[in-house]
């Protein structure tokens, strides 16, 4: 997946969470009636339309830039060339070992960071349900 694609998985992603957080604080408002959560559904609200704006206008701009990237590659075909480090022959090098275990560590990392956020989420509305029960 391409840095854009990543960009877009992570704008999408941030979307969804503040979607999320708008809907369980208005949820919140509605058994509470406490004007905080009020406030904090219509600023996530607002957050999340300003994330869909970002977005479109990402992607629009990149469509772009994605094509003038091609031209360019298509006429200077140096310039896409991977690195020393990436572009070295032999795969048992330290120098490609080292990048290959840094990237499955940086995906590790970023993959734990993630369940933890949804952990977090799914046991506020666990929460939020038990409390509401009562």
């Amino acid at each position: 997946m391409s840095l854009r694609g990543f960009h877009i998985l992570f704008i999408v992603a941030s979307i969804g969470l503040c979607a999320f957080f708008a809907w369980w604080a208005y949820g919140q408002y509605q058994d509470n009636h406490a004007a905080g959560y009020l406030a904090t559904a219509i600023v996530s609200s607002l957050i999340s339309i300003g994330l869909v704006v970002y977005a479109v206008k990402f992607v629009n701009k990149t469509k772009k830039l994605s094509a003038f990237s091609a031209i360019v590659l298509l006429l200077l075909p140096k310039i896409g060339e991977a690195c020393s480090v990436c572009f070295a022959g032999d795969p048992t090098q330290k120098a490609s070992v080292a990048l290959r275990n840094s990237v499955i560590f940086l995906l590790i990392v970023l993959l734990g960071v993630l369940a933890l956020f949804t952990k977090f989420f799914i046991s506020v509305a666990k929460r939020s349900e038990l409390t509401s029960g009562e």
